[in-house]
């Protein structure tokens, strides 16, 4: 189980990396909300932040024992 999160974590990590250079390409810097659905524990969100000093983040989270981590 452990080499299982550890995998998911790369992948995240590299997915993250060209979801926000494709971002950082179309949108330049100006971005004011961002809509996290399926937030999970809010990495995306928290990384997305570091990345481009947002206004506002909205994250959504449908499974509950996962939100309250959230």
């Amino acid at each position: 189980m452990k080499y299982i999160r550890l995998a998911l974590l790369i992948f995240d990590y590299f997915t993250q990396k060209a979801i926000f250079k494709k971002i950082k390409t179309i949108l330049r810097d100006k971005i004011n909300t961002v809509i996290d659905v399926g937030a999970h524990e809010g990495e995306f969100a928290l990384n997305f932040n570091k990345k481009f000093k947002t206004e506002k983040i909205i994250s959504f989270e449908p499974n509950s024992k996962v939100f309250k981590i959230l």
